[in-house]
C-alpha cells in the first residue's frame, strides 16, 4: 500500500481485504470513486481535518468550572421578620409582666440604663482599675470615683454612633472635628489614660484560667447577665442562637463569618424570649480545651446546655 496526501492505492490486495478496506474507508469523512479497470485499484479520498474530541472535553470542562451560577451581585435588603404563632402566655406570666412594667414605667432612658448598669457593676470596675494602677503600673497616687467612670464609658457609648476620622479629633479645635460635648466632660489625656488602664479583673487570675481566652472580662459578663435577669420574665417559647458585635480591631476573640451582613466581630451565643428580650449569653472563646463532662456531646448541645443553666 502506497499513500499521499490525496490519494491512497492498495495493491495486491483480495477481494475480501479489498471490501473490508473500502467499508473503513466508507466511515470517514469524504467521498470515494473507483475505477473498472482490475488489479490495481486506486482509491482517491479528500481528507478533512478532524479535531480532538479529548481537546474540545478539557477545555469544556474549564469554561464549566469558571463560569458563575448567578452573574448578580447579591444585595442585603431589609425586611420585617416573620414570627410563628406562639401559644397563649399563662396568667402568672401577665401577671409579672404587668408588675415589672408598672415598677420602670415612669422612668427615663438614662435611668433605666443605670437599672442595667448597676451600682455593683460601676463599684466592680472601679476596684479592680484602681488596683491594677497602683500594683501593675505603679501610679500609686491614681484616684477614680463612680461619677468619672459613668463619664468616660458614655463617651464610649457617644463614640459609637457619632464617628470622626481619629479619636484624638474629639478634642481638636477645628470647628468641624471638634466636639464641644466632650471637651467640656474630660480631657484627651484623662480620657486615653482610663482607656489604658482599665480592668475587670486581677492579672493573678490568668494562672487559674488558662483555658479559657476570655476570663478578663468573664467576671464582667456575669454582672450584667444578673443585671439583666432581674427584669426578665421568663417565657414559654425561648430561643438559642448566636449575636455578633462588630469589630474590626485586633484580638484573638475576633470571629470570621463568611456570608454574613456582619463579618467580622465577637461572637455571642444568647438566650432570648419571643419578645426579643436577652435572658442569658455567653462570649464564643473556640473550642474548649477543659473537660467538663460534656465532650461527648455536639456544640449546639453544649451550648444549649450552657445558656439555659440560668
Amino acid at each position: 500500500m502506497s499513500a499521499s496526501m490525496d490519494h491512497t492505492v492498495f495493491k495486491g490486495f483480495d477481494e475480501q481485504h479489498l471490501s473490508f478496506s473500502i467499508t473503513r474507508l466508507n466511515q470517514m469523512n469524504g467521498g470515494i470513486t473507483s475505477g473498472d479497470s482490475g488489479g490495481i485499484m486506486e482509491v482517491q479520498v479528500n481528507l478533512q481535518p478532524i479535531e480532538n474530541p479529548t481537546k474540545d472535553r478539557g477545555a469544556s470542562a474549564i469554561s464549566r468550572k469558571k463560569r458563575k451560577l448567578c452573574n448578580s451581585i447579591s444585595i442585603w435588603k431589609y425586611k420585617n421578620p416573620e414570627y410563628s404563632k406562639v401559644k397563649e402566655r399563662s396568667e402568672q406570666y401577665k401577671e409579672n409582666l404587668r408588675e415589672i412594667k408598672e415598677n420602670l414605667h415612669n422612668l427615663s432612658p438614662l435611668e433605666l440604663i443605670e437599672k442595667l448598669m448597676s451600682y455593683v457593676i460601676y463599684d466592680h470596675i472601679l476596684k479592680e482599675t484602681v488596683c491594677y494602677a497602683s500594683s501593675y503600673r505603679n501610679k500609686c497616687e491614681f484616684a477614680l470615683c463612680i461619677d468619672e467612670l459613668k463619664t468616660f464609658i458614655g463617651i464610649l457609648l457617644f463614640s459609637g454612633y457619632h464617628k470622626v476620622p481619629s479619636e484624638r479629633d474629639y478634642w481638636s479645635s477645628e470647628e468641624d472635628l471638634g466636639v464641644p460635648i466632650i471637651q467640656k466632660v474630660m480631657s484627651r489625656n484623662r480620657f486615653q489614660l482610663l482607656k489604658s488602664i482599665i480592668h475587670f479583673c486581677k492579672n493573678d487570675e490568668a494562672k487559674d484560667n488558662t483555658h479559657d481566652r476570655g476570663f478578663k472580662i468573664r467576671s464582667l459578663l456575669s454582672l450584667v447577665k444578673d443585671s439583666f435577669q432581674q427584669f426578665g420574665v421568663f417565657e414559654e417559647c425561648i430561643s438559642v442562637d448566636e449575636m455578633i458585635v462588630k469589630y474590626y480591631g485586633h484580638n484573638p476573640l475576633k470571629q470570621f463569618m463568611r456570608g454574613k451582613p456582619i463579618r467580622f466581630g465577637y461572637k455571642l451565643w444568647g438566650l432570648c424570649g419571643v419578645s426579643g428580650y436577652s435572658y442569658s449569653f455567653d462570649l464564643y472563646c473556640g473550642k474548649s480545651s477543659v473537660d467538663d463532662g460534656n465532650d461527648d456531646l455536639l456544640l449546639g448541645t453544649k451550648v444549649v446546655l450552657m445558656v439555659e443553666a440560668v
